[in-house]
């Protein structure tokens, strides 16, 4: 069992490492290297060293999958909650994501015209992320916590389809893949919302929100006093991908492993076999005091014929 939990904390640990690796050496790359004619950066050290820390990124999430597998109670990884750390995710998104979303709204909405559909769907979004994070009880609003796919994804749309940037600029490749993990998280997030167990799949979801969230926005964020390399709407569109990037975080560090799983487990799985077995030993054991309680009538073949005595011998005399 303290392999298994060590194992989780260790991840943990090395996915806040890389990610706090690659916010940094992404904010110089972008900041000193962006050239804004064609949209690139410039060769440097900074962008070669960013792709080797997220090749031994994902490297670690596959490993750490792989480990968690061959371990038998890492299936159920992060059951018991921390009660403390779960009262600081609470007020990580009252106190962060919440604003956020409210001033994506009214930017959105300052901003809006007429013919602009993705943004009037992107307000909705983030009125309904915003409700659902403001709620500290998201099982009674879980549905609205699908504001944050909509907004997400109405991002991507935009991005995607942005002329002025290149197709394959890491200013939208980085904030594509941003967007992508957080809506992987909330995916997971809502889909184990009822269930205090974190499996393996939430984990990777968390870490992967973490790690691409935090460091894409973060360095969108120092580069936009630069001026002409990220634009108003790029930054705004990054902030919520940030907030919850430091959501997920929280929410991975708020869980860890018991000792209980494998035998609750092996009890669950065997339960209908121990049930059936039960009921036919019960049956068994009715039939034997039946048996033994109920005496054995003699059949008509084996009852004793009356014996002749000598009184009954009639005498001739």
């Amino acid at each position: 069992m303290n392999d298994t939990r060590t194992l989780y904390r260790r991840f943990a640990l090395g996915v806040t490492l890389m990610t706090l690796i690659a916010a940094l050496l992404r904010v110089p790359a972008l900041c000193l290297f962006f050239d804004r004619t064609v949209g690139y950066c410039d060769p440097n050290v900074f962008s070669t060293l960013l792709y080797i820390v997220i090749a031994l990124f994902l490297s670690l999430c596959a490993a750490y999958v792989i480990w968690a597998r061959r371990c038998e109670k890492a299936q159920q990884l992060a059951i018991a909650p921390d009660v403390t750390a779960k009262t600081k995710t609470v007020l990580i998104a009252s106190a962060l994501v919440v604003p956020v979303f409210v001033g994506a709204i009214a930017w959105e909405a300052v901003n809006y015209t007429v013919t602009s559909y993705p943004a009037l769907l992107r307000i909705v979004g983030a009125v309904l992320a915003a409700i659902y994070f403001a709620i500290p009880n998201k099982k009674k609003v879980m549905v609205l916590g699908l504001g944050t796919h909509l907004y997400c994804v109405f991002v991507l749309v935009t991005e995607y389809f942005d002329w002025t940037i290149p197709m394959n600029s890491p200013l939208k490749t980085m904030q594509q893949a941003a967007m992508i993990a957080v809506l992987l998280f909330m995916t997971v997030e809502l889909n184990h919302l009822n269930d205090t167990r974190r499996s393996i799949r939430y984990t990777i979801c968390a870490a992967l929100a973490v790690f691409f969230g935090f460091s894409s926005s973060i360095a969108l964020v120092a580069a936009f006093p630069l001026g002409g390399i990220v634009r108003a709407d790029m930054l705004i569109h990054s902030l919520p991908a940030l907030v919850i990037s430091l959501y997920a975080l929280a929410r991975l560090f708020s869980y860890h492993t018991i000792d209980l799983p494998l035998e609750q487990k092996e009890d669950q799985t065997d339960e209908p076999k121990n049930a059936s077995a039960e009921q036919e030993n019960e049956q068994t054991t009715e039939n034997e005091e039946q048996s033994v309680t109920e005496p054995d009538e003699p059949s008509s073949g084996d009852q004793a014929s009356p014996t002749t005595t000598e009184e009954d011998i009639p005498s001739h005399g």
